[in-house]
């Protein structure tokens, strides 16, 4: 026997469902089901920090494949509008990235919806959200003033930080991603969600969002005023 189980998020205004169960793709000629349940519950809300705190090699979520209700205040949206970064409080772990096709909300907006943990290579993001509320609008965001050895760690993934000082040691590559240090360490500095033009040498104090792709973290400035020249 082989138990399988199966776990779908339904809109609150939900109040019927239809289960349908078939088999497909077997070999042999005895097929039996012995029982099925259908259970019926409501999710316990889980903060950022739950989700996002790991001890496991690579940064995984513990919560992966999971769904849970969370929310927060969104930091940052990409420019393709597939999703948004949102932030509880401050400090290590407060961050995630959403990926949404279908909600567009601004920065400022306090959010509350359900949605699964996943593992997009090693970026841990919340997926395809359902009862989704805007609880509030206007909110200020905390930034957290870092420098690039922590920018560069799974504790600070998703979360809004700013970097002071950090000189451009090389031109954009072929990607619009060019590389910057503040004397602690490199740190990648991507176009996500907008593409600063440097000048070589030239010092910044650089606000973003930290994401994680191909196998770097990196720091995303949302608009022109997220880069500004430090004169050190």
């Amino acid at each position: 026997w082989t138990e399988k189980t199966k776990t779908v998020t339904a809109n609150i205004s939900t109040d019927s469902a239809e289960v349908l169960i078939y088999v497909k793709g077997t070999i042999g000629d005895h097929i039996e089901i012995d029982s099925i349940a259908v259970v019926s519950t409501t999710l316990a809300s889980t903060s950022i920090y739950d989700i996002q705190y790991s001890t496991i090699i690579g940064g995984a979520s513990p919560l992966t494949g999971q769904t849970v209700e969370t929310g927060g205040v969104v930091t940052a949206v990409t420019t393709d509008t597939s999703g948004y970064f949102i932030q509880n409080g401050s400090g290590p772990w407060s961050g995630i990235y959403v990926f949404d096709q279908q909600n567009i909300p601004e920065i400022g907006d306090s959010i509350l919806f359900s949605a699964q943990v996943n593992e997009f290579y090693d970026f841990t993001e919340l997926e395809n959200p359902v009862n989704y509320t805007i609880v509030s609008s206007g909110n200020n965001v905390w930034i957290d003033e870092i420098d690039a050895s922590m920018a560069n760690s799974e504790e600070y993934e998703g979360c809004l930080v700013k970097l002071n000082n950090v000189e451009c040691t090389g031109l954009p590559n072929n990607y619009d991603e060019w590389m910057a240090n503040d004397n602690s360490e490199d740190i990648m500095i991507s176009p996500l969600l907008y593409f600063y033009n440097p000048i070589v040498s030239n010092t910044y104090d650089i606000t973003g969002v930290i994401e994680y792709s191909f196998g770097e973290f990196k720091l995303c400035p949302r608009s022109s005023s997220d880069v500004v020249g430090s004169g050190s």
